[in-house]
């Protein structure tokens, strides 16, 4: 796939993150937060006085047989949680929401495009796990 195609199924799952979210009753903050040379942050959201910093993932898959899908949230490496918990501390200072509790999710989008059909999972405080 070109680098356009693959930009353009990212913002779709981005899309649909924050949608899923809203639904999910999240206040959004802010989307494609750029801060800096190795900190973006995808989408920004505030639910019960915690803010949440969310990484989005999004593959695809095709057919009606997609149980071979690798779910695209495997490619949060250790260095990107390193960028994201830089990103969300500089964002943190840079708008003054040091007395809000902060975690940093992930949101892992499968689109199927044949079948017009999608896949949400949220993985709350991925931090946890390293």
């Amino acid at each position: 796939m070109n680098h356009k195609v693959n930009h353009q199924i990212g913002n779709l799952g981005e899309r649909l993150a924050v949608k899923y979210l809203r639904g999910k009753e999240f206040e959004i903050l802010d989307v494609n937060v750029h801060l800096g040379k190795y900190a973006e942050l995808d989408i920004v959201a505030q639910k019960n006085e915690v803010i949440h910093f969310v990484e989005v993932k999004t593959g695809t898959s095709s057919g009606r047989n997609s149980q071979n899908v690798i779910f695209p949230i495997y490619n949060i490496t250790p260095r990107k949680v390193r960028h994201l918990s830089m990103g969300a501390e500089m964002y943190i200072r840079n708008n003054n929401l040091e007395e809000y509790d902060r975690t940093i999710d992930a949101i892992g989008v499968v689109i199927n495009r044949e079948l017009k059909k999608s896949w949400i999972k949220m993985f709350p405080n991925i931090l946890e796990g390293i």
